[in-house]
């Protein structure tokens, strides 16, 4: 893993002296060993050793704070060399505006020199800018408020990925917009992945029905994984894809599952529309379609429905996401569902299904609603299902659960 095979903290005693200057300091090292032996060559010791340290500044300067700084060096026993971090984090705020810049700085490196001779005896010194970790903004308006951020992200193969979110309330709230992309450039690499969604006052459509909200999204060098998609709708997670709820606080999450669902492919590309439709304010359907081009051809129909019946009492509650796909590159078509936070008169619901159909040379066919008997085993690839559940709870020691499935192959 990531995690080194040793760790060392320093946590100073805040009742002493060195506690009452060092109390606010973050500091820990890590080390990865490893130890060779051979009748040869002896005792061999490998490893890098790195050390992380925030030391909180918490000044300002005019509308500038200056927040903190992180100091982080690591010797790597490969190339012999001891590289150092230096990242400043800034806070500013100017009228309505504010921004943040997160470890913004330099790195100097000190390498051996392969041939003995450098700027420094045995030892050559490289200097280099550092780009900033995030960017993060705010705005607070009378017309306008909200904000996002913009992150950076070194690549193990030198490539840089930059990912953002934005969300606005425009007009004390008729019209909301929220924004995703996922970028990553490099020296033979690069995707683009972004999202756009608008929530506004809803539009009369006609008997009892209005359009509450249209989106977008484009992805270049990006395809679309079924298996992730099919996932994402059993868990309850295409909000990701068909308008975020809580975009800002959640950005996080959403990106992971957008980068998910949409993975790098070069020389592919998806493009994808969606709605959300209401009727009479307590029946709110999101609905989207999204294509992949040209290889693999893969069209995806993707849908959420979320129900209170009748209106504030909650005696209903329907929340399920739904996704199918026709590959036509496989020639399969698939679809997933998953009930989640669903209740009637009191009672839970939860459940997931899935159907999966071949129409190529090799034909199959696989629907389960809730699973499969126990002594069914199902073709690899097939997800593992949720029973399909009706339960109640009786104060804190009775709980009473229903739970079925149905099947065919």
């Amino acid at each position: 893993g990531d995690e080194p095979a040793l760790r060392l903290t320093i946590k100073p005693d805040p009742d002493r002296f060195l506690g009452k200057v060092l109390g606010k300091l973050d500091m820990h090292a890590g080390a990865d060993l490893a130890l060779h032996w051979s009748s040869v060559t002896g005792l061999k010791v490998e490893g890098g050793v790195g050390l992380d340290v925030t030391i909180p500044i918490d000044r300002k300067l005019g509308p500038i704070v200056f927040e903190k700084l992180r100091l982080r060096a690591r010797a790597d026993s490969e190339d012999r060399s001891l590289r150092v971090e230096a990242g400043l984090t800034v806070h500013g705020e100017l009228g309505p505006l504010a921004m943040t810049i997160a470890e913004i700085g330099a790195t100097a490196a000190l390498i051996t020199a392969s041939d003995g001779t450098g700027e420094l005896g045995p030892f050559d010194l490289d200097f280099g800018f550092k780009p900033p970790t995030k960017l993060g903004f705010s705005v607070d308006a009378k017309v306008i408020e909200g904000g996002g951020f913009l992150g950076i992200e070194e690549l193990d193969d030198g490539s840089r990925k930059y990912s953002g979110a934005a969300a606005f309330s425009l007009f004390e709230g008729a019209l909301g917009l929220a924004a995703f992309g996922l970028v990553i450039t490099g020296p033979d690499r690069f995707s683009m992945l972004v999202s756009v969604t608008a929530n506004f006052t809803p539009i009369q459509l006609g008997f009892g029905f209005t359009l509450n909200g249209i989106g977008g999204l484009l992805g270049i060098n990006r395809t679309l994984d079924p298996v992730a998609l099919g996932e994402g709708a059993r868990k309850g997670q295409l909000d990701a894809v068909l308008f975020p709820k809580d975009a800002a606080k959640d950005a996080e999450r959403i990106l992971g599952n957008l980068d998910a669902f949409f993975p790098e492919l070069t020389g592919s590309y998806v493009f994808g529309a969606m709605v959300i439709i209401g009727y009479q304010k307590f029946i709110e359907a999101r609905l989207g379609v999204v294509i992949t081009f040209p290889t693999p051809l893969r069209i995806a129909l993707l849908g959420q429905l979320h129900a209170s019946l009748p209106k504030g009492e909650g005696v209903v509650r329907i929340n399920l996401d739904v996704v199918g796909i026709l590959d036509i590159t496989a020639k399969r078509i698939s679809v997933d569902a998953g009930l989640y936070d669903s209740e009637i008169a009191k009672f839970s619901v939860s459940g997931q299904m899935a159907m999966r159909l071949a129409f190529g040379r090799r034909r199959e066919f696989l629907l389960a609603v809730g699973g499969f008997h126990p002594a069914f085993v199902p073709p690899d690839g097939f997800p593992a299902l949720a029973r399909l559940r009706l339960g109640a709870d009786f104060g804190d020691y009775v709980n009473v659960g229903f739970e079925i499935y149905f099947a065919i192959t």
